[in-house]
């Protein structure tokens, strides 16, 4: 049983710049207690890590005491938190990924301009919850066709359309022409939402299927986009499985195949993607090494300046 690695996968350049930050604020204010509002990724081993470092990590901001060193997650925050952090004269770092901050300043502009804002994402989940805050009244998610369907506005409404940068590229390019298709007046984005590390991770799953017949995804079930890459690897006609760590691999998910893909998503660090690997190596699988369908090289700097706080 051969073993491979799509290539990318792991962390994209926002995760890495969100960790980097918490870790410099904890290098930067030793002795006080730093929260962080929403999990810093949707990964449980990186919770887990900053946890056992300190880190207080909290879903509502009245959760933290007034005055508090805070920490903001790559996902976003809705314009009513950063409101209510400033009232509470909480010291904010804000690690919003710059691909994220970019839709929210697009759904701000659009509805300042009048428009109903249609985005194609997931209900509940954090980006897209923060987003409608920009927006709010005037915003209407759309997950599948039957959504689309479903919305009733009269014909001269001006509208904008807008996406969660973690779905699946081709199921939101459907969903875009049925779109489209009912509301041809609407307002497309300059650029793809979808970011580029999403993109190049769909990729990279749909090379594995010219080699393998399963893929074990490693992330984390409240991962977005790993979700999505199980769902990418089931299109291409491989056998997929989401797997959270190691422990969560059993011989039925791999049963019978002669090779087997690994990747991971955005948010899951290289250490839990080395121990599913050797796992499967103790199992009698041959490492074959990665199959690389681009280089990434972007980075998203930050400035010394967000710690003067």
């Amino acid at each position: 049983m051969d073993i491979f690695l799509a290539s990318p996968s792991g962390f994209c350049a926002g995760v890495t710049r969100s960790i980097e930050i918490l870790d410099t604020a904890i290098a930067r204010f030793p002795g006080e207690l730093i929260y962080m509002k929403h999990a810093i990724v949707h990964n449980q081993h990186v919770v887990d890590s900053f946890t056992a470092r300190g880190v207080r990590f909290v879903e509502s901001i009245e959760e933290i005491p007034d005055g508090s060193v805070t920490i903001l997650s790559a996902h976003g925050s809705a314009p009513q938190v950063l409101t209510r952090a400033t009232e509470k004269r909480l010291r904010i770092i804000d690690t919003v990924c710059p691909l994220v901050l970019k839709v929210h300043t697009e759904a701000k502009r659009f509805r300042d301009l009048g428009y109903e804002i249609l985005y194609i994402g997931t209900a509940g989940h954090a980006e897209t919850e923060w987003v409608a805050g920009y927006a709010v009244g005037h915003f209407h998610v759309i997950a599948k066709s039957v959504d689309v369907d479903s919305l009733s506005l009269p014909t001269d409404t001006k509208l904008a359309l807008l996406t969660q940068t973690t779905l699946s590229v081709d199921d939101t390019r459907s969903l875009v022409e049925t779109v489209v298709k009912r509301f041809p007046q609407i307002t497309l984005p300059k650029k793809e939402d979808i970011c580029y590390a999403t993109l190049n991770r769909q990729n990279a799953v749909k090379a594995l299927a010219e080699k393998v017949d399963t893929v074990l995804v490693v992330g984390s079930r409240t991962s977005s986009n790993s979700n999505k890459l199980v769902h990418v690897a089931e299109s291409a006609g491989m056998r997929a499985s989401l797997v959270g760590t190691w422990r969560d691999i059993v011989p039925d998910m791999y049963a019978g195949s002669h090779a087997i893909g690994i990747t991971s998503g955005a948010s899951t660090p290289d250490i839990l993607v080395k121990e599913v690997i050797a796992v499967l190596e103790k199992a009698g699988g041959i490492y074959r090494g990665a199959i690389e369908t681009v280089n990434e090289t972007e980075s998203f700097t930050y400035s010394d300046k967000i710690f003067a706080i």
